[in-house]
């Protein structure tokens, strides 16, 4: 644990491991019967609560959540024995099924986007 992600967002961050924490055990306890995963943004989702912190230009550089579904998608047509147990980052499981576009994600298609707050910045391959 690094104690970054508690500054400023305690509750948050307690609430992300509790997620992550239910992830792993459900993923042992139903192991051969349903797969389970986490699904992470690398960038931040355009959402009332992210606007209602950044708001502004911010707001521009974060993506809309159809990234979000499409990864699970792929995550859903994957073999449930083989697939589970993943902390699985968004754009670099989407490369891995083909996705090399990832500007039409964007609500903005000129702005860059934003990094999610909670995803290390050396968190798998960033898709090129």
């Amino acid at each position: 644990m690094n104690e970054k992600w508690f500054q400023g967002s305690v509750a948050y961050t307690i609430a992300k491991y509790n997620m992550s924490m239910f992830m792993l055990g459900m993923a042992a306890e139903f192991r051969g019967k349903i797969g389970v995963n986490a699904l992470w943004p690398r960038t931040a989702i355009k959402t009332a609560a992210v606007k209602n912190v950044l708001g502004g230009q911010e707001m521009f550089e974060n993506h809309v959540v159809l990234r979000s579904w499409q990864m699970l998608l792929v995550i859903l047509n994957k073999e449930k024995d083989l697939y589970t147990g993943n902390f699985a980052i968004d754009d670099s499981l989407l490369a891995e099924h083909g996705v090399t576009d990832f500007k039409k994600y964007a609500d903005y298609p000129f702005s860059e986007l934003m990094p999610d707050f909670f995803v290390p910045e050396d968190a798998y391959p960033v898709p090129k």
